[in-house]
């Protein structure tokens, strides 16, 4: 597997609350459109002059892509006025994080900094800076070709399936995190897609971490700081001696086979 060199990570629907999906519904629904699967794959991660004209076409308004952006952004600062906006519960735990690994880090996205919500400026010092992909969609090899890398060597973290889709075909690492609204298409694009990994968010606020570990000690920090730990067996433990030396009872697995009813438990 390839060292990861880079870790890009998409700025609405991940770092942000999603503002796009509800206020593109929204005006289509204004003009009497329908909110379909193909009208959202169109406008999703797109050059925003193209997508405002497909949207213009497809509605059969009678507006120029400048006048249905400039509608979409008045739009959105109404929404943002009586929505909840700002960052997504546990980004802050997620950059502090990611910021041990040994890799770059940055944001990116399609809105300019100057439209950028003003609640990301204090996660701007977790990453290296924030890329603009308006001009490139979906800008994976650009974002790439900026840190003098591979493609195979980046991780993207992003809400979109087009984006899923163009990860794939450049041989790039890919996270989804799609919509919660429940009129979006993205997650089941993205399994229609094939993507590998897919998360609700990027909260790893501790009590959402499930550790692993066949030392008995790690295991017992782990779960002394509200971890979600499990004893993976091994010849020299088992684990009645680890229950009783340590004195509370761990879920124990003798093989990552058995990981995932536990799982599937834990979930629910």
């Amino acid at each position: 597997m390839n060292r990861i060199k880079l870790i890009a990570i998409d700025i609405d629907g991940v770092v942000l609350k999603d503002t796009y999906s509800p206020v593109l519904k929204k005006i289509i629904e204004k003009y009497n459109g329908v909110y379909t699967r193909e009208l959202e794959r169109n406008a999703f991660s797109r050059n925003r002059k193209e997508a405002a004209t497909y949207i213009a076409n497809a509605l059969n308004l009678n507006l120029t892509p400048a006048q249905l952006i400039s509608e979409y952004f008045q739009e959105r600062e109404r929404y943002m006025a009586t929505h909840e906006s700002g960052i997504e519960n546990g980004v802050v735990h997620f950059l502090t994080a990611v910021q041990e690994l040994d890799t770059e880090i940055l944001f990116y996205g399609g809105l300019s900094e100057q439209e950028l919500h003003h609640d990301i400026k204090p996660c701007m010092k977790y990453v290296n800076e924030y890329v603009c992909t308006n001009d490139f969609r979906p800008g994976i090899n650009e974002i790439a070709k900026m840190y003098g890398i591979q493609s195979s060597n980046a991780l993207f973290i992003d809400d979109v399936a087009f984006f899923a889709e163009n990860a794939k075909k450049e041989n790039a690492l890919f996270i989804g995190v799609p919509s919660y609204f429940h009129f979006c298409y993205q997650k089941e694009e993205m399994h229609r897609l094939g993507a590998t990994y897919m998360v609700d968010s990027i909260d790893t606020s501790l009590e959402n971490i499930i550790y692993i570990d066949d030392c008995p000690m790690a295991v017992c920090i782990a779960k002394s700081i509200g971890i979600h730990a499990i004893m993976l067996i091994n010849n020299v433990y088992t684990i009645n001696d680890f229950n009783k030396t340590l004195n509370y009872n761990c879920q124990g697995i003798t093989s990552l086979s058995q990981l995932t009813p536990l799982l599937l438990a834990t979930n629910h």
